[in-house]
């Protein structure tokens, strides 16, 4: 860009809505800035930059999710995403203006979406969360469709409109700081048609393109537009025959002194394939996966993608997806990680979770106007929850397993620790296999002492006292809040023991049960008595203050013999038993975690 070009220009009133013939009149922007005295493009430090090398991402030359993997599947080179295009959202019409209102304030306000776009990155970067698709004409704020709203983010001409890009410039210093990729789109359908021709159009690309080289950002990678194969694109130019001229636009500008230039790729609808003119052009490939209802389908997209003509190695990336089920073994996402491709979260208010009379809050979704950028509806927890098992950062489990955690790490876990051995390691307090797939590990148990919270992939978690939680190997949790123990039950175990016969007990109540474990409450009221029975190799965690004795030995019990010391577990060996419950007022409760065996 030369010196004295006028970068922001003064954005005319009226705009005629081609689509309904209805003429709305627009927010008058005053802003004749000149390059040098407007607007500075001064390339700031930046901390991040992405690489590509092959089908794989790189983030400051290291290798995304370096070492980890799902199913056995490697899931290096791959970059976990989500839509979060409303980040520098707006809306020009003053007739559906007031329908993204805030429910706490009663007005719209652009400025406090991006302020909370911009809090919410380091949380979703703690996650695991390496990159989030933001657009400058946004998306559609009800989910799906376009009914009126103006959020052009360019004038006609395509020139940059400066509010849209000052809280753009936010977000992406943000992103930059936080070690984070961003996926630009330019361009959405039923926003283009505010650019007033094809010269137009390409004047935005070159313009955006020039500002981030000019900013200097390097952890930005280019989405020219959101599905091109939508009909509702106006210009020639955006849809898919054409399309890579402006993908061959946008990466021929260079930047003067380094000669970088970014990466560049659009994106198509659900199920739709890339053609061969954006697999010769691209540097990647975008995929949507709205209604891929089987996440067979997703490896498919995948597999017919590499086939396309031209098709050389790059990443293949879905940057959109409504589906989730993210508590079951098999979903969309894991189908594409397994693929070897990237996957992108989607997410919006759905029917009956819009806001109602009264209804201050609006946690569902991260599309729909105005959005609540947190991490705290069940949807979006299940997400993030499942992408933090993956994250090398949250994976503290494997730095035990392979020695490799940090010394204050092992320090809290061995003051955990309050059962390690060949069958099972229990700790206090810490939780350490909240990962899917922890090495070494199989069923998970969280026993509760008091009021406990687990964020999980099934949702949030509330136990009292005494409940448990238990997880498959294929499921992941955070960390609890509260007090409780961990049970975690190794894999690889030696052969199990078992008692000399077998007596099924009586008086407690199954709480749990799979192919390798029961979980019961072994109750029993004070001065009661269970007659003979069994058990094989368990976890007991005790929960009342009781003292207990075989009556058949001990009938009064001994001195400080069979105390049940609350709050406390022991590994217990098989045996056959009578017990009685010595207490005169308090009842034995406790949790007992038992392996399950073949009938002797």
């Amino acid at each position: 860009m030369r010196k004295g070009n006028s970068y922001f220009t003064t954005r005319s009133v009226a705009n005629s809505n081609t689509k309904s013939g209805t003429t709305f009149r627009l927010v008058r922007y005053c802003m004749i800035l000149s390059f040098c005295a407007g607007f500075s493009f001064a390339g700031a430090q930046t901390r991040t930059t992405v690489q590509i090398k092959g089908e794989q991402f790189y983030i400051n030359h290291e290798i995304t999710l370096k070492g980890q993997t799902l199913n056995g599947v490697s899931l290096e080179g791959l970059l976990p995403n989500s839509r979060m295009v409303q980040g520098i959202f707006d809306d020009l019409n003053p007739e559906t203006r007031q329908l993204w209102k805030y429910p706490d304030t009663g007005v719209w306000d652009p400025n406090r979406n991006t302020d909370e776009f911009v809090a919410a990155i380091p949380d979703w970067r703690k996650h695991g969360l390496l990159a989030f698709t933001l657009n400058i004409q946004g998306g559609s704020p009800t989910g799906y469709g376009n009914k009126g709203w103006i959020n052009p983010g360019f004038q006609k001409d395509g020139q940059p409109i400066r509010e849209y890009f000052d809280r753009l410039e936010r977000i992406l210093n943000k992103a930059d700081q936080e070690r984070m990729v961003v996926i630009l789109g330019l361009f959405y359908f039923g926003q283009d048609e505010h650019l007033q021709d094809e010269t137009a159009v390409k004047n935005a690309v070159t313009k955006t393109v020039d500002w981030l080289l000019q900013k200097g950002y390097r952890n930005v990678i280019l989405e020219i537009n959101n599905e091109c194969n939508s009909k509702s694109y106006d210009h020639a130019i955006l849809q898919p025959d054409r399309i890579h001229e402006l993908i061959e636009l946008a990466k021929n500008r260079k930047d003067p002194k380094s000669g970088y230039s970014y990466y560049v790729s659009t994106s198509y609808g659900g199920r739709h394939i890339p053609h061969p003119n954006v697999v010769k052009s691209a540097d990647f490939l975008l995929l949507h996966g709205n209604g891929a209802e089987n996440p067979a389908l997703i490896t498919q997209m995948a597999a017919e993608t590499r086939k396309v003509t031209g098709y050389h190695p790059m990443p293949i990336l879905f940057n959109e997806d409504d589906h989730y089920d993210f508590e079951k073994p098999v979903n969309n996402m894991v189908a594409a990680l397994t693929a070897g491709v990237s996957w992108g979260y989607f997410d919006f208010r759905k029917r009956g979770e819009t806001l109602a009379a009264g209804d201050s809050t609006f946690k569902e979704g991260y599309q729909s106007i105005p959005v609540d950028w947190g991490i705290n509806s069940v949807r979006k927890m299940q997400f993030f929850t499942f992408l933090a098992s993956m994250s090398q950062k949250n994976r503290n489990s494997e730095a035990f397993v392979k020695g490799k955690a940090k010394p204050a790490e092992m320090e809290k876990l061995s003051d955990s620790i309050s059962i390690d051995n060949d069958y099972v390691r229990v700790l206090h307090n810490h939780a350490a296999c909240t990962a899917a797939g922890t090495p070494g590990f199989e069923t998970r148990i969280i026993v509760a002492l008091n009021d406990t919270k687990i964020v999980s992939v099934r949702g949030i978690l509330q136990l009292k006292r005494g409940k448990i939680a238990a997880f498959k190997a294929n499921e992941s949790y955070q960390s609890p809040s509260g007090s409780y123990f961990e049970v975690a039950f190794r894999s690889n175990h030696p052969p199990l023991s078992k008692p000399e016969r077998w007596l099924e007990p009586v008086k407690n109540t199954i709480i749990y049960e799979d192919e390798q474990i029961r979980i019961f409450e072994e109750r029993l009221a004070p001065g009661d008595t269970r007659e003979l029975h069994s058990h094989a190799q368990r976890v007991v965690v005790r929960l009342n203050l009781v003292q207990l004795t075989d009556p058949r030995f001990k009938p009064n019990g001994t001195p400080g013999g069979g105390i049940q010391v609350p709050n406390t577990a022991k590994f217990a060996e098989p045996m056959v038993h009578v017990v009685k419950n010595l207490s005169t007022d308090t009842p034995l409760f406790n949790i007992v975690i038992e392996y399950k065996l073949n009938q002797l």
